[in-house]
Order: C-alpha cells, then structure tokens, then sequence
C-alpha cells in the first residue's frame, strides 16, 4: 500500500494545501447520506502582486469554495485572495501578504513531497469458549483446527494474536464475597462457587468453579504476538485445554476489552480487535448480571471509548441470532454463525478470514507528521472515494465520534478527536470499501471537514 503526500513547504504554516493519500481499498454503492460534493483541490499561483490564483471548480451540494490566493511576492501589499466556487457558491479568498513569503491558504500551490505508507498494525484479542457444550458434536475440536490453520496461515503474518479461554476456573472467593462467614452465603452463582469449605469463620471456594472476575479473563494465556513467531506458542496452549464449565459472558467480555484497550492505549499506532468466539448464550444464573443485553452494554461501551475497541462475534451452533446484538452493540454490524455441523472448520476459518479482511487495513489510516515542521488542521481534513469502476468521485462525510456513525452509509471519524493519529472508516463504509479492490481512497488536507448533518 503506498500513500502518496503533498504539503506545504514554508514557514512551518498549517498544512493548506489538497494533500492526496492514495491507498488501494474496496468499495460498492456508497449510500447518498454520507457523501457530499467534490472537496477541494490545489490551484495555480497568483502570478501578479495583486490577485491571488483562483480556486477550481468542482460539483457538488454541500461545500463552498474559499480559494486562498498566493501570497505577495515584493514589497508591496499582497494581492487578494483568489476565488473558489463549488455547486454555484463562490467563498471569497482571503487577502494576500507583502512580505514576500510563499505561505499560500487553500487555492495557492504547494511542493510536493512523496512518501511510502505504512500499513497500520492489526492485533487480535481472541476470547475463545471452552465450556463443557463445545465437546458436543466435536465443536471444541473442529473450532481449535480452523484457529490452528489461521494463526500458520501466510495471509496472518504480520498481525498480533493473543488468546484467552472462557471459562476459567475459580481459585478463590470474588471480592464481593470475601465477606462470607458460612457456605449458605457464598455458595451459588452469586459468588461462583460450586462447593464451599468455612472454618472459623474463613470461606473457601472448592469445585469446578467458573471465575467471574473480570481480571481473570483480561490477563492472555497467550499474550498478543507477531504471527507467524506466535502461532506455536497458540498451538501449544489449545492443545493443553479440555472443555469445561459455563458461559460466564459478561465478566468475559469485559476482561477481554479491558485487555485490548490496555494494549492499544500502549500501541497507540496499533488497530486492536477482540473475537468473540462462543456456542451459547450466557448462563443468567452465573455471575450476575450475566444477560445478552449485559454483555451488549459492555461491547458498546468500549466500542464508543477512546480507543474504540470493536467485538467480532463467532456463533457455534444453531439458534445463537442473539449473539448479534452484541456484535451490533461492538460495532461490527452482525454475528458470523457457525452452524456446528461436519463443516465447522471451514465455517470457522473463514469466520476467522472475514474478520482479519473486515478490521483490516484498508478500513484505517494513519495520519503522517507534515516533514516540513508545520501541522496539521484537524478542521480541515475530508475522504473522498474513488469507485473502481471508474464512476465520479464522492466524499465520505465526517461523524465526530463512532457512535455518530451512520448505520447503513457509515462516515470516518478519529481516533482521537483532541490529538489524532488515525483516520477510521465507520463500519458500514469499511465493508462496503472492502468489496472493491480497483476503488481508491483520497485523505484531502485544506478544506474545511463535511460533517454528517446532526439527526
């Protein structure tokens, strides 16, 4: 993937200039809702003292051109800015200098500088079900072949896997319970024991207990590394697992968020996903609050934080429609359902696929430091899409935060709005993206940024 950049040279200014980041994506059917009219681009010097070069021309519905003319270039004052018109509005330019520098505002020309992009890093947090229902039908081992296939397969080198089974067993009272001076109180779900030992007054756990600590499942059997160095590592660990226990969904979910934003926020230059990997809904009686709706307030939570952690959700088996609140509520739009049958593995694997293709690279950008020491205006920054089948180019609108994001035209939204590093495609726009391989993507600096409408 190469990003092509063009910026301002000068004084340490502002990035003004159309910067075009060109990296290969995929697209189809962009929805209307999102997009508004051609954004900005570079026009010619001013070639007098006294009137700046005019603004392009481009169609469009939403924005006004604001062209900015070159400035002066003696002693005298500078010349006016040049004009920009866009879908018959005509923004004035603003007034040159005198002082015989070359700052130019959008409209002026700009050198060009070209640099090879880099892929942003993708890490994956897999929180994997080994209760006693996935020794059904094979299902444990079905599931662990297809995981053992991707993490060897040549198409996951380079990307950061960890893994995390689900559930672990208890090895002591949860700090809710350290209370407890008799079995009657800390035995039951409420506190996850399944046998109880109280002597003098001191309660311990006994049994095949489900842990509900969040703790637990936020710290990796395997922590995130580089595949294909990680995969043995993998490998070893599921081979060592014998399924057993409940679906303890809630605390799970959270410990497995809670380890991926811990890993992003020191990878900040990282994607950082978590799959889901469950053949069942959650236990309500076990380590309550322990619903659907419960975990689907966790995923969306850490889906709407800073850093936004999304959760891809595998179902095995039938019956588990219900899981896709949780990959909605995650930001990834809906569950993959594996049905269980003799074709688990390959449903699995491909699962697997979907998800590194769908939280992939062509779906987040970072946003390179301007070489000539001056910065960027967050304000003034737009996507525009190039379909591959050669069609007129459109701009995906703005939302300020994920949760703004359209849920069926998408947007792109930073990752941090006080301090941004990435550009992110809202998740309907990444898959529609992702279904062109010939469609283009251009990061335009210059012009202010085309928000979607508040609703």
């Amino acid at each position: 993937m190469k990003i092509d950049l063009a910026f301002k040279g000068g004084n340490g200014g502002t990035w003004a200039s159309a910067v075009r980041w060109t990296a290969l994506v995929a697209a189809v059917g962009l929805g209307a809702a999102v997009f508004g009219g051609g954004a900005c681009s570079a026009a010619p010097d001013g070639t007098d003292f006294n009137t700046g070069g005019a603004g392009t021309t481009q169609s469009g519905s939403t924005q006004s051109g604001n062209g900015t003319g070159q400035s002066g270039t003696s002693t005298l004052s500078g010349g006016s800015g040049g004009n920009g018109t866009l879908s018959g509005f005509v923004g004035s330019g603003g007034a040159g200098n005198g002082n015989g520098t070359t700052t130019a505002g959008v409209g002026g020309s700009c050198a060009s500088s070209h640099h090879e992009g880099k892929q942003t890093p993708l890490d994956i947090y897999i929180m994997l079900d080994k209760s006693g229902s996935m020794t059904s039908n094979n299902k444990w081992g079905n599931c662990t072949t297809a995981l053992k296939t991707f993490v060897q397969s040549p198409q996951a080198d380079g990307i950061g896997v960890g893994l995390q089974y689900f559930p672990i067993q208890a090895t002591s009272i949860p700090p809710g319970c350290q209370m407890c001076t008799d079995c009657t109180c800390i035995f039951g779900p409420t506190c996850g024991c399944n046998s109880c030992t109280c002597i003098n007054g001191v309660c311990t756990c006994g049994g095949q207990a489900d842990s509900c600590s969040v703790m637990d499942y936020a710290t990796p059997a395997v922590p995130i590394g580089l595949l294909p160095g990680n995969a043995t590592a993998i490998i070893n660990s599921i081979n060592s697992i014998n399924p057993v226990g409940g679906t303890p969904l809630r605390p799970v979910l959270e410990g497995a968020l809670s380890h991926a934003r811990d890993w992003a926020v020191a990878n900040p230059d990282h994607k950082v996903v978590v799959v889901l990997a469950a053949d069942g809904e959650p236990s309500t009686t076990l380590c309550p609050p322990n619903t659907i709706a419960d975990s689907q307030s966790v995923a969306q939570m850490y889906f709407n934080g800073t850093p936004s952690i999304p959760t891809y959700v595998i179902g095995v088996g039938t019956s588990l429609t219900s899981l896709n609140g949780i990959a909605v509520s995650g930001g990834t739009n809906m569950a993959y359902i594996v049905d269980g049958g003799p074709n688990t593995t390959q449903q699995f694997l491909d699962a697997m696929n979907a998800i590194r293709n769908a939280a992939g690279l062509a779906c987040e950008y970072g946003i390179p430091a301007p070489t000539d020491g001056g910065v960027i205006d967050f304000g003034k920054v737009n996507v525009q899409y190039h379909p591959g089948n050669g069609g007129p180019a459109v701009d995906i609108l703005h939302a300020q935060t994920a949760a703004q994001c359209d849920p069926v035209n998408g947007g792109w939204y930073y990752d941090n709005n006080a301090a941004p590093t990435k550009i992110i495609m809202c998740p309907a726009t990444c898959m529609t993206l992702e279904a062109d391989d010939l469609g283009t993507i251009d990061i335009l600096f210059g012009c202010p940024t085309i928000d979607i409408p508040p609703a």
